[in-house]
């Protein structure tokens, strides 16, 4: 997120005042400010499908609230691209955007009405100009298709704690609602590199490299276990947990001096899964 000089130094000089030398807020400011927007945290349900959460929105700037009816960029962590659309003669025409771009093409509707978006709502995404994204049978890639007319809420928004607010790149999975699994990166012949978590796309390209990231990381298979579970959990509560102490800090100096002083206990808490 940018910030003028001024504002840093302005929050700086804040967390100084109410941090004092032990670096926590004074119990009497803490009282006066939430602080649940960056209290990320990864439900016990999710422990064994961790790789599942692997999307994030992109809006421009970091912290931004995720509103229904508004545009963002979807991106999926594995790849670090957002989706597009993008013609096949073979399965759904879905794509990726380059990593340095900055098209907002997808817009996310709750159903449960406008207002910002939570973890445990149920969704529907339309992407510019695909149009609404439905389940489809395919004959190759994902079972998905577009819909110009209708919004199709076959998507939970899940990875975090149902109800929390959900802000510009902080972590969630999705849930589909027909394959009852979550889209997640998954190597393929044809068509987009998706499909749904603990099945195989049938990939002739299968083989992983060390890095954790990108399209032959190790978080690019279905499973984690160990060193790479260990990894997986601390990426995603720094990341979580940063997207809602950005959020705190466009709000006021004080307030993101509370979230810079609360950050490391509540990442510790997250880590703790």
């Amino acid at each position: 997120m940018k910030y003028s000089m001024k504002k840093i130094a302005s929050t700086m000089a804040t967390a100084l005042v109410l941090t004092g030398l032990n670096g926590f807020v004074s119990e009497a400011t803490a009282k006066t400010i939430d602080l649940s927007s960056m209290e990320y945290q990864i439900p016990k349900s999710m422990k064994g499908k961790l790789i599942a959460i692997q999307w994030e929105m992109k809006a421009g700037t970091l912290g931004r609230p995720i509103l229904s009816g508004n545009r963002y960029q979807l991106v999926n962590l594995i790849n670090q691209r957002g989706m597009k659309r993008q013609p096949r003669t073979k399965a759904a025409n879905l794509g990726w955007l380059s990593k340095t771009s900055n098209s907002f093409n997808m817009m996310i509707k709750r159903r449960a009405g406008d207002g910002q978006v939570r973890y445990g709502d149920r969704v529907a995404l339309h992407m510019k100009p695909y149009g609404w994204l439905r389940y489809k049978k395919q004959g190759y890639g994902i079972n998905l298709s577009d819909d110009d007319n209708n919004p199709h809420y076959i998507w939970t928004v899940t990875g975090g704690k149902t109800g929390n607010k959900l802000v510009s790149g902080m972590p969630f999975a999705l849930y589909n609602t027909t394959e009852k699994r979550e889209m997640v990166y998954c190597k393929r012949t044809w068509g987009i590199n998706l499909g749904w978590r603990g099945l195989s796309c049938k990939s002739w390209t299968t083989g992983a490299s060390n890095k954790l990231f990108g399209e032959n990381g190790l978080l690019s298979r279905d499973g984690l276990t160990g060193k790479g579970f260990v990894k997986m959990k601390n990426f995603l509560c720094d990341k979580g947990v940063k997207a809602g102490a950005a959020y705190l800090t466009a709000q006021s100096a004080a307030a993101g001096a509370a979230a810079l002083a609360a950050s490391p206990r509540i990442k510790k808490e997250c880590k703790k899964l």
